[in-house]
C-alpha cells in the first residue's frame, strides 16, 4: 500500500457488532475479503455494509451449504 492515502476503513460489523478493519489484510495488498470465495448476490446482504471476517465466513458457509442441499433439476 502506498504511504499517501489509505483505503482502510475502521468499521463495526452490522451482524455482530465487532470492530474490524476493511480494506487491508489480503494476500495481494487488497482487503482480506478479496481472498474469500465470492458470495452470490443475496438481497439481504446488499443492504448491509462490510461484515467482519467471522460473519462473512459464516454467510459463505450458509450459502455453500444451502447450494449443496438444493435439489438438482
Amino acid at each position: 500500500m502506498s504511504s499517501g492515502t489509505s483505503t482502510e476503513r475502521n468499521l463495526i460489523c452490522p451482524r455482530c457488532g465487532a470492530a474490524f478493519v476493511c480494506g487491508s489484510g489480503g494476500h495481494d495488498g487488497q482487503c482480506w475479503c478479496a481472498d474469500e470465495p465470492r458470495l452470490l448476490s443475496v438481497p439481504e446482504l446488499l443492504a448491509e455494509d462490510c461484515m467482519c471476517p467471522n460473519c462473512l465466513r459464516a454467510a459463505l458457509s450458509r450459502q455453500t451449504g444451502a447450494a449443496a442441499c438444493a435439489p438438482s433439476r
